[in-house]
């Protein structure tokens, strides 16, 4: 038993001390994975039936303030990163091969890593439109989709920036999904200040066609790298595009029963 815990120390060390990228040593939520780790968890125990069970003999939460509040934060912060991230578009080279930027402690460099580490903490305040579904008891929106969204994120997020500081061609991600949040929480935040916009169906399904879109774009852009000479790692380029598959996949299911299959 000793030498079981003893080894798994030594990778638990190599592998989140060792080999984690310098420039994102002290940096909030990414020193040990075990502040997500607990987060995650608590969060999985309440939206996977703990919350409900809480609720069901309980009114539904108004929350009106809150969500104006939230839902306003999170247009700003998403608006603000969408900006800061396409002004360094110029300086990349290649759009097509972004190479890690290990080691390198320029100026811009280091801009962009403390922008990708914001990225990640939004994605963390993301969990919470889970748990205000469920305090208002809007349960038919708790889908394994909009969980395991929020959680892949959370989870990509901080093992990309942990080791490879949230540069490189994961760039377009956060370039992409900060205005795409930006529009969906401008949405939210309509709709909870006028609940009949929620009547006007066009909208909702042009945010989704939104989404479905930026998949696509992310699977083309860490798509063509693959078949390049980029320095940028290829399992990491195989793998976010299989993951942008897979969504792109869970989004046009959810996007043909709401609104093609119920249509007709």
């Amino acid at each position: 038993m000793a030498l079981v815990l003893k080894n798994l120390y030594s990778f638990y060390s190599y592998y989140f001390h060792e080999y984690e990228d310098n420039r994102v040593k002290g940096l909030f939520l990414l020193q040990s994975p075990l502040p997500i780790t607990a987060i995650l968890a608590v969060y999985l125990y309440f939206v996977n039936g703990k919350g409900q069970m809480w609720m069901k003999d309980r009114k539904a939460f108004k929350l009106n303030t809150i969500l104006y509040a939230y839902n306003a934060t999170q247009v700003l912060l998403n608006l603000y990163m969408g900006l800061r991230f396409i002004s360094y578009i110029t300086k990349f080279e290649n759009l097509f091969c972004i190479p890690p930027p290990w080691n390198d402690f320029s100026k811009t460099a280091l801009e962009l890593r403390d922008m990708s580490h914001y990225y990640y903490l939004v994605k963390v305040l993301d969990l919470l439109d889970t748990v205000f579904f469920i305090l208002r008891k809007k349960n038919n929106q708790v889908t394994f989709l909009h969980i395991y969204h929020h959680v892949i994120m959370a989870i990509g997020c901080y093992w990309y920036i942990k080791f490879f500081s949230g540069g490189g061609h994961a760039y377009s991600l956060g370039l992409i999904n900060s205005f795409v949040h930006a529009i969906m929480y401008g949405y939210y935040l309509l709709t909870s200040l006028k609940p009949e916009i929620k009547e006007s169906i066009w909208w909702k399904k042009y945010i989704t066609q939104l989404q479905m879109v930026q998949f696509t774009i992310l699977i083309i852009h860490f798509g063509v790298p693959i078949f390049t000479n980029c320095s940028f790692p290829k399992g990491l380029l195989i793998g976010v595009v299989i993951q942008n598959l897979f969504m792109l996949f869970l989004f046009g299911d959810f996007y043909y029963k709401a609104y093609v299959k119920k249509k007709t």
